[in-house]
């Protein structure tokens, strides 16, 4: 999987996005009752861990572990970022990275590009995102199974206007 995350982050910078997908908020058309399902799953496990979560209007939950100051990415913007993503079920590794990797804001899953301009260059966010935020397609590297719930803990080290 490290080895098709260089090309990847190579094709989705070079391809970039168009100025209409350039606000704050990427498309949330999911299945409405999916979506409430998977919000109800997630409140049991926060309740369960004893998580404050604060609610995003999109029906994400997030934990703010340092706000960071100046900007905050646009869905068009560039940002360095490591993390890492686990399955709310399991707790198992899906993703991660070893250290900053850049990406266009667009490029993310949906639950990142909710997240992240929830917070400031040097900041660091956990996101508990329902399935619809998620993966949408498998493939041979994806560790992920689509329609899974996930928690990804994320440091925003710099944004690119």
């Amino acid at each position: 999987m490290k080895l098709l995350l260089p090309l990847f982050l190579a094709f989705t910078i070079l391809i970039g996005c168009n100025n209409s997908d350039c606000g704050f908020e990427p498309n949330l058309n999911v299945d409405q009752f999916k979506l409430q399902s998977d919000i109800d799953s997630i409140i049991v496990y926060l309740d369960k861990n004893n998580i404050e979560a604060q609610v995003h209007p999109s029906g994400l939950r997030y934990v703010i572990n340092e706000e960071g100051s100046g900007k905050r990415p646009g869905n068009c913007d560039v940002v360095r970022i490591s993390f890492e993503g686990r399955l709310l079920s399991t707790g198992a590794i899906v993703e991660e990275t070893d250290f900053e990797i850049r990406f266009i804001m667009s490029s993310l899953i949906k639950g990142l590009q909710i997240g992240l301009p929830l917070i400031k260059n040097g900041g660091s966010i956990t996101l508990y995102i329902p399935s619809g935020y998620g993966y949408e397609r498998a493939d041979s590297e994806s560790l992920s199974p689509v329609g899974s719930n996930l928690i990804f803990d994320v440091q925003l080290t710099d944004v690119e206007k």
